[in-house]
């Protein structure tokens, strides 16, 4: 009972460190060039 709380405790650790880490590749390889991609493109409403 002993080992099991520190085990538990480093493995919710890391798992956070992942979800961190890939929120963060998530967002600077998926999130920001479409957004930029989606800025930079002409409107879709046409004017009249």
């Amino acid at each position: 009972m002993s080992l099991l709380i520190p085990s538990l405790s480093h493995f919710f650790h890391l798992l956070a460190t992942v979800v961190w880490i890939g929120g963060i590749v998530m967002i600077l390889l998926v999130i920001l060039p479409g957004a930029k991609a989606a800025l930079e493109s002409s409107p879709m409403v046409s004017s009249v």
